[in-house]
Formats: C-alpha cells, sequence, structure tokens
C-alpha cells in the first residue's frame, strides 16, 4: 500500500528486527552470497496474522519479484527473514513489505479466514528514530511511511531504489527528518506515544489502538484490490497504486490514485469516498508532474491543486523548474481557479515567486547549498527566464552563479533576495564519527535563524536551534 495527499491520515504497516546470526525460517536463498546472512525478526499485526508473506521490497514497487527475500508468517504473525550477505546493505535502506493473501489467519478470527487480501509496509530501518529490539508491522506504523513516501515520490519523479538512497546523503537526511514529523504528526492526532505506533497493541492489552487498527483493514483491502486492476490498466506504467484512508475526527474515507509512467510523468488525484467505498464523490485534489531532459538541463512542469476548506474555490500550484548539477531556477504561482483544467492552463506571468539554487560539490558528494527567494515585486535579473521551457539554455540557468556568487555559507549577502537559506552538509560529529549534520541558515525578513538537523548511525535524529551557529540548542527549536 502506498498513500499520497496532504492530509496527514492514512493508515497501514509493519516490524522488523535486524540482528546477525544465521538463517532460519525463510524462504530465501541465504548461502549463494557466500557470505554470513542475517535475519529480520518481528510480528504482523491486525490481529496477528498468521500465512502473509513478508519480503524486502528492493526496488519499491510494492511487489515481490523473484530476486527479493521473502518468508511467511507463523503462528502469532511471527517471522523471520534471512537476508543474503549481497542484500545486507540495502536492507536497512528499503522498506519491508508484507502480503496478506486470502486464506491467509487473523488471530481476532481464527475460526475465518481472510477473505480480501491486502498490503502493509514498514519504513526503512536506516531512519527509525530510536532503537527497538522488536518492531512490529501493523495497520498504524503504515502511515509512517505512505505519507513519507508520497513527498519522496513528489521529489524523486525518476524513482527510488535501494542505490539512489544510499549514494544520496541528503535524500537518507530528508527521509530520516519526514518520517520523526510524521511520527510526531500522527501520535498527536491520536494522542498516542510515537512508541506506541510501533508497539504490539495486542500483547499490550490497548484496545483503542486495536480498534482504530481494525477501522483501517477495509481500506487496506479495497486498495490492494484496485491496484492490482489499475496496474492491468497501465501495464507499462513504473509505479501504480490506490489507496484508501481514513480521516477518523469525522470517519471520512479518501480515495488517492498514482500513476508514474516510464517516461518520467506523475499524476495523481484524491476524492472523498462513500462510507461504504463503492462511491467515488468529490475531487479534493489532484497533481501532475513531467520531467524531461535537454541539452544537459532537468525541466520539471509541476502542478497541484487541492480543495479550499472554507468555500468550493480550488488552489492551484504551478511550478517550472530548470536545474543543471549546480545550479537551478524555479518560477512558482499559486492562483485560485475552478477547476482541474483551469489549473493546468495556468499560465507562467507577472506574478511568479523565482527561487534560484546553487550547489557546491566534494569528491561528488553534495556539500554546499543557497537557495534564494524572490517575490513577484522583485526582479531576480533573471526573470526573462519565466516561462521559457522550451528555449532556456545550460549557460543560462548557470548564470545563476552570476546572479548568486557562490555558496559561501558565512557570506551575508542578500543578492536583492527577499529571504534566503544557506544549507551545509557534514560527516561526523565529537559524538559518532559516521553521524550526518546539515546546518541551515534562514534569513527571513533579515533576521538570521540556525538550525542544525543531526543523524547519527543507531537512527536517533536531533534537531537544534539558536541564534548563532555557537549557540544552538534542543529547547531553541520550540522558541
Amino acid at each position: 500500500m502506498r498513500c499520497i495527499t496532504r492530509s496527514l491520515l492514512c493508515l497501514a504497516i509493519g516490524s522488523l528486527l535486524a540482528g546477525c546470526g544465521g538463517g532460519g525460517g525463510s524462504d530465501s536463498d541465504s548461502s549463494s552470497s557466500g557470505g554470513v546472512a542475517t535475519t529480520m525478526s518481528g510480528k504482523v499485526i491486525d490481529g496477528y496474522i498468521t500465512g502473509a508473506t513478508v519480503y524486502l521490497d528492493l526496488n519499491f514497487n510494492n511487489q515481490r519479484d523473484e530476486n527479493e527475500p521473502f518468508t511467511v508468517t507463523k503462528s502469532e504473525g511471527d517471522f523471520d527473514l534471512t537476508v543474503p550477505a549481497s542484500y545486507q546493505k540495502c536492507s536497512q535502506y528499503v522498506p519491508v513489505v508484507v502480503d496478506v493473501p486470502v486464506g491467509a489467519v487473523d488471530s481476532d478470527a481464527p475460526n475465518i479466514p481472510i477473505d480480501e487480501a491486502y498490503s502493509m509496509v514498514f519504513p526503512p530501518s536506516f531512519a527509525l528514530s530510536a532503537d527497538k529490539d522488536l518492531l512490529n508491522l501493523t495497520p498504524l506504523t503504515t502511515v509512517l511511511w505512505s505519507e513519507v513516501e508520497k513527498e519522496l515520490r513528489g521529489d524523486n519523479p525518476k524513482g527510488l531504489s535501494c542505490e539512489l538512497i544510499i549514494a544520496d546523503q541528503k535524500l537518507r537526511m530528508d527521509i530520516g527528518n519526514k518520517l520523526i514529523e510524521q511520527g510526531k504528526r500522527i501520535a498527536g492526532h491520536y494522542q498516542v506515544t510515537v512508541d506506541e505506533l510501533y508497539g504490539d497493541y495486542v500483547a499490550a492489552n490497548q484496545t483503542e489502538l486495536h480498534d482504530l487498527a481494525k477501522e483501517l483493514v477495509p481500506g487496506l483491502k479495497k486498495s490492494y484490490a484496485e491496484t492490482v486492476k489499475l496496474k492491468q490498466e497501465n501495464p507499462n506504467a513504473d509505479i501504480v497504486w490506490v489507496d484508501y484512508y481514513l480521516a477518523r475526527e469525522d470517519k471520512t474515507w479518501y480515495r488517492h490514485q498514482v500513476i508514474l509512467t516510464a517516461g518520467g510523468s506523475l499524476n495523481s488525484e484524491t476524492h472523498l469516498v462513500s462510507d461504504d467505498l463503492q462511491t467515488k464523490d468529490a475531487l479534493i485534489a489532484q497533481g501532475e508532474m513531467l520531467t524531461t531532459v535537454r541539452d544537459g538541463i532537468d525541466i520539471t512542469k509541476r502542478i497541484n491543486l487541492s480543495l479550499n476548506s472554507n468555500d468550493d474555490k480550488f488552489k492551484c500550484y504551478f511550478d517550472e523548474i530548470f536545474a543543471t548539477r549546480s545550479s537551478e531556477v524555479m518560477n512558482s504561482i499559486d492562483v485560485e481557479v475552478g477547476d482541474w483544467s483551469e489549473c493546468k492552463n495556468a499560465h507562467i506571468a507577472d506574478t511568479v515567486t523565482q527561487t534560484l539554487k546553487t550547489k557546491d560539490y566534494q569528491d561528488n558528494v553534495l556539500i554546499r547549498v543557497s537557495e534564494h527567494r524572490y517575490l513577484p515585486e522583485n526582479d531576480s535579473t533573471l526573470r526573462h527566464l519565466i516561462g521559457s521551457a522550451v528555449t532556456v539554455t545550460k549557460e543560462q540557468i548557470n548564470d545563476v552563479r552570476g546572479v548568486i556568487l557562490d555558496t559561501d555559507f558565512d557570506s551575508d549577502e542578500d543578492y536583492g533576495a527577499d529571504n534566503w537559506t544557506h544549507i551545509k552538509y557534514a560527516l561526523g560529529n565529537s559524538k559518532d564519527k559516521n553521524a550526518r549534520v546539515v546546518t541551515y541558515r534562514h534569513n527571513l525578513e533579515n533576521a538570521w535563524k540556525w538550525q542544525r538537523v543531526t543523524y547519527y548511525e543507531n537512527g536517533k535524529i536531533t534537531n537544534e536551534c539558536g541564534p548563532s551557529e555557537a549557540n544552538m540548542s534542543l529547547d531553541g527549536c520550540s522558541s
């Protein structure tokens, strides 16, 4: 299952424990790699599910491919997934998916085999915010990964992979930060702790969480069935899924659909649906993104439509992005429209916010970024590039460095921007030589704000804020 909407509510999924040792209990071939296999262990829980298939989703396509290690859950939902040495590194960076087939057994109704298949997913273990002896795959943990993956799909239209995440330090940081924030939002919404979202609510006799999980299962089943159908209708698409999710505060169901084509086109839409999930009602949101490459430039057109909460009008967000390895120009508008057609035909015009970005690398690793934002009434000197997707050249995009002269982190030069941010990336600190550290200097309304996010090897993430680089603290971010 996958979930993509601006709403926070879409729930379902998983658990695992990574540890050293031999195989045992897995249907995967652990001997062919020539190394020492490891075992990932856990439980699959709605009630406890027996007879479900658990696998590493190495290519993020939400279906078990022939090469992907897998196992089948035993009584009480237990599983031991043997990971061959050749996949051990990737096992930390990809989701774990569980397919619950027709005929599997749920301990909530042990005498009635499951009659509709569904799927659940658990986030990559490297991004978890705390060490856990046992992680539980449940309908409550799905949203922790699903909503994050929605954002990642939007940011990476060419797709996700283990190799991409390992190679991209900034992406790893982004995933970890998004997952932490999503956990906080969900825990706050349902008045539980993040640890409880990852826990075994059956063993803990947490009736309310157990009941919430049960409420979500009809949506999981409907999501699974319609995803299968949509894949059949779009056989050449790289990514296809349908997700039904419940806004529990008012018992409203939503349907979200995503299609990512091999050509790089991403399309999504979200509708209200009837309580019995049989009727698709009003459009809530719609999105489209297309990226093409021409003469060394990534040219992206991104459109998002969302229904205003206080009337029947829509807000349309339209971006055109021109990017080279070292520079980027993004032209953005947001306008009120009546429907999707009007949004698609919106024109990049004078009311454009322009964001200019430069990037520096060391040994092919991104180490610094500067972003300068110019509001519509402000001239960046590159406004002639607005609406120039057909004619823009690589040289013109690289001219951004003629406006933002460099990516000097310590520079106070505003280059005439309304607000700007400098970002630097580092590996290692006094507590952990492998910690990844990203430091921000935000200038908003001529006032600097500092922020430092540290991603530790054990999965812990700290977020510090303050008035200067030497004076940041955990408490500073709450002010």
